[in-house]
């Protein structure tokens, strides 16, 4: 689990995204390979809302700064799916390479 420093000093653990809550959020286009839909200006905020909705009360998120937001919102991905850096000093193949990319 991660923890997240907000910029008010307080600290949000955070966990990986359960497999019921990926499917929740298919019509977000979270899957269980990650989130698969292009994030575009116009669905930018449902899909950030949608992912930290699963850690964070959204009436809390409301209250949120962005640069929070997004921290919270990297942590969640990281946390969920590995992060880049991550995968390159793992022995096992992540995410991507389980998905069937040649």
């Amino acid at each position: 689990m991660r923890k997240v420093k907000l910029t008010d000093g307080q600290e949000i653990e955070i966990r990986p995204i359960t497999r019921g809550q990926i499917r929740k959020l298919a019509d977000q286009g979270v899957t269980a390979a990650g989130i698969v839909s292009e994030i575009t200006p116009e669905n930018y905020d449902s899909v950030l809302d949608a992912v930290l909705s699963t850690q964070v009360a959204i009436e809390r998120v409301e209250e949120l700064p962005l640069p929070d937001c997004r921290e919270l919102f990297n942590a969640i991905v990281a946390e969920t799916w590995g992060s880049k850096e991550e995968e390159k000093n793992s022995s096992t193949p992540g995410p991507t390479a389980q998905a069937g990319s040649n």
